[in-house]
């Protein structure tokens, strides 16, 4: 009986041993999962609580990199363009007319057509106005064509030339001379066009004023020497002013230096045929600003201008 006793405590002894040394040995098959333990009671007889998990953070996206734009170019102010003057500042020699093939050909038209094809051709060069001016030596030996239309068609032409036709006073004085009607009023009107006078049909009083300008041309290249450069101070304030109806008379004393009398004043669209080198330029403004373009035109083929801004002084 004492030896059974003792068998059972070996027996009870392995058991426990084999139960510290924690499962079964490495030979042995691994064991099926067993399932998830469900929560025991505690002592006092209610289930143990389920433990709360912890919140996973959401994770933050990474900022993808943005395209960086291209630096927007800041606009530069721009300058206000001023009136051209031809050679700077200074004046300068004027550009040449230019001699184009349609041009050329009327020309040609004019001078060798019949009496319908020259007359055809002079009323397109009068539609061309001042860019005729190449055609200018051709309209000048047309003025003696045999036929009056021609010659009224040819003065018309050279009328629309202006103050740039200053060469063609001679023949006009002369065409003028042997010209009555149509043609001579043509003409006459040409000759007022280009000079700024106004002799009617009196060739002889046009043919005596001429040789009046020529004396006063003739000195003032003497003294100021030609093909000097062209040119006349920007004016800055008025020589002269009155009220009158309407607004108030002033004076502007363009003084010109250099090129060639005698010189075609441009203003605003008043246009005066001068041998002055102090020209009075006289109109009516309002207002408290005076604001204008003057432009000067040589006989010698220079042109400059100023523009000019001043503050009326009847406002001061």
């Amino acid at each position: 009986m004492r030896t059974r006793t003792v068998w059972c405590a070996i027996a009870l002894v392995l058991a426990l041993l084999l139960a510290a040394c924690g499962g079964p040995s490495a030979t042995e098959a691994p064991s099926t999962p067993t399932a998830k333990p469900q929560p025991t009671a505690s002592s006092t007889g209610e289930p143990s609580p389920t433990p709360t998990p912890e919140p996973t953070a959401t994770p933050t996206p990474t900022p993808q990199p943005t395209a960086t734009l291209a630096p927007t170019a800041t606009p530069r102010a721009t300058s206000t363009p001023k009136p051209a003057s031809s050679g700077g500042g200074g004046g300068g020699g004027g550009s040449q007319p230019v001699m184009t093939p349609e041009m050329q050909a009327l020309v040609d038209q004019l001078a060798h057509g019949d009496e319908a094809t020259r007359r055809a051709a002079a009323q397109q060069l009068a539609a061309m106005g001042p860019q005729a001016a190449a055609a200018l030596p051709a309209l000048i030996q047309a003025l003696g064509d045999q036929s009056v239309d021609v010659r009224t068609v040819v003065a018309e032409a050279i009328k629309g030339l202006g103050p740039q036709a200053i060469g063609a006073v001679p023949a006009l004085i002369q065409a003028l001379g042997g010209s009555s009607g149509e043609a001579g009023t043509a003409i006459a009107a040409a000759l007022q066009s280009i000079t700024g006078q106004n002799f009617g049909l009196d060739a002889a009083a046009w043919q005596q004023w001429w040789q009046q300008q020529q004396a006063t041309i003739a000195a003032d290249r003497q003294q100021s020497g030609s093909g000097s450069p062209l040119d006349f101070p920007t004016p800055t304030g008025l020589d002269g002013w009155e009220a009158v109806d309407g607004g108030y008379r002033v004076t502007i004393i363009v003084r010109i230096s250099g090129g060639v009398a005698p010189f075609s004043v441009r203003h605003d669209l008043d246009t005066f045929v001068t041998t002055q080198r102090n020209f009075p330029l006289v109109f009516t403004a309002s207002g408290c600003t005076i604001n204008h373009t003057i432009a000067v035109d040589s006989s010698d083929g220079q042109t400059v201008s100023h523009s000019y801004y001043i503050t009326a002084p009847w406002c001061d």
